[in-house]
């Protein structure tokens, strides 16, 4: 009887610390902060060579930390203004994404992927273990426009 009282915590402790363990991995599967397009921006662009333009994103908070987000670097995109999250469901839990596009430095096959937005290191630098993309139909899609020479 000992011998079953024993077997049945021991199961029992076993479960709960399975279950914990599991609800931990569901609630980290979820993205710490979100990326969408601004209202009226379209990550799609075709940029002259010598031209530019701007794309927006709208980054929300999704943990209850403060945040610090770069991207990483992208030949020809460079990001304008800082994005500094508070925790999710405070004031400044989002931030605008602002992204100048230079065509004399883009690729000439484009870009065709990103923004990566990443914590930011102590030092600026984005860390590159802490990086979400917006989904695919939301990344920038960038066509660069070569000039004819005349």
């Amino acid at each position: 009887m000992q011998r079953n009282k024993k077997k049945i915590l021991m199961s029992r402790i076993l479960v709960s610390l399975f279950s914990w363990l599991m609800l931990t991995v569901v609630q980290a599967a979820g993205p710490l902060w979100t990326i969408v397009p601004a209202s009226g921006n379209n990550p799609t662009q075709t940029v002259p060579e010598n031209g530019t333009a701007v794309v927006q994103y709208i980054v929300q908070n999704q943990s209850g930390k403060s945040k610090k987000l770069v991207i990483q670097s992208m030949p020809g995109i460079t990001q304008t203004t800082p994005c500094l999250l508070a925790p999710k469901g405070r004031a400044g839990s989002s931030c605008v994404l602002n992204l100048a596009i230079n065509g004399r430095a883009l690729p000439r096959s484009g870009i065709h992927s990103g923004p990566a937005v990443c914590q930011a290191n102590p030092d600026g630098t984005p860390n590159p273990n802490q990086c979400y993309q917006p989904s695919a139909i939301n990344s920038l899609n960038i066509t660069v426009v070569l000039l004819s020479p005349q």
